[in-house]
């Protein structure tokens, strides 16, 4: 195998398992495990050469893979994915503000599914956009503005939470970054940003 031995090609294929590296390869061909190993090995060799520049992105499903235990003992996502986050806001604004719940129906009927969270926030915007002195959908300017405010409120409560104490996949990022050795630094990118 390309001058990996067999000891440290295990070693590597554990440290991908343990700090949550996934990968998704759709091939509609015969020989898919063939392409899988392959495509290991070039990872492999990549993230082992210390003299090439490295970045890792950490998208926003990262966190919804940590579990963690809720109230009933039951696990659940540290930060669920869109359709969680959909559900739980649609939980909280439905049964305290019915403009939230006229325009997600509206908007629903125009998309012809139910919209998740990032269609219900980019239509609110867009109606900022071009509501000027007018009236959209029964809102004003405020309204709207308003109506940002909550759904974006709601949103930071779902996911502003610490990492549990357990160990994590974020931890183990954290050891094998600082553990390797690179002429450049590891530069780890993220679509979670977070100011404190």
């Amino acid at each position: 195998m390309s001058g990996v031995s067999e000891s440290r090609r295990h070693t590597q294929h554990w440290m991908f398992e343990r700090i949550g590296l996934q990968f998704m390869v759709l091939y509609y061909m015969d020989n898919i495990q063939l392409q899988l190993n392959s495509i290991e090995e070039s990872l492999s060799q990549w993230l082992s050469q210390s003299k090439r520049p490295l970045g890792l992105l950490l998208g926003a499903g990262c966190p919804s893979s940590i579990k963690v235990k809720d109230t009933d003992d039951r696990l659940r996502p540290l930060i669920p994915d869109i359709a969680g986050v959909t559900t739980t806001v649609n939980q909280s604004l439905n049964a305290s503000n019915t403009d939230y719940k006229k325009l997600v129906s509206r908007l629903g009927d125009d998309l012809g599914q139910e919209p998740n969270i990032e269609e219900i926030l980019s239509h609110i915007r867009g109606l900022a956009l071009v509501v000027g002195k007018h009236r959209v959908h029964g809102l004003d300017e405020t309204g709207i503005d308003r109506l940002e405010k909550h759904v974006t409120t709601e949103i930071a409560k779902i996911v502003a939470v610490d990492l549990p104490s357990e160990r994590t996949p974020y931890d183990d990022l954290a050891v094998w970054s600082q553990a390797a050795t690179r002429r450049n630094p590891l530069r780890i990118f993220t679509t979670n940003i977070t100011f404190s």
